[in-house]
């Protein structure tokens, strides 16, 4: 882990970026102590940032990634059986006049 001030922060940035990147932590220090903390990021926390299309939308606004990570397909609530839902449909389709 390192630590830095804030105004050594602002010279060297690309160096304390790289060493994030590079799986280390760092601390950055201000007037009142610890004001932030550079991390790598997590194995998952960027799954959408290799598309940019994504990374844009994100970027404008107008796109926000998932707080929660789905486990899967939703789970199904079937209402009635497909052979019912078509002929009750067909039913339904019976008094329109379609010629």
């Amino acid at each position: 882990m390192r630590d830095v001030k804030i105004t050594v922060l602002q010279n060297r940035l690309k160096d304390y970026v790289d060493l994030a990147a590079a799986g280390q932590r760092v601390l950055i220090y201000g007037d009142t102590g610890v004001i932030a903390e550079l991390v790598p990021p997590g194995p998952d926390c960027l799954s959408w940032a290799d598309d940019p299309w994504k990374v844009e939308g994100v970027r404008q606004g107008w796109l926000r990634p998932a707080l929660i990570k789905p486990k899967g397909p939703p789970k199904r609530f079937p209402c009635m059986k497909l052979a019912d839902l078509l002929a009750d449909l067909e039913e339904s389709r019976q008094d329109r006049d379609l010629t």
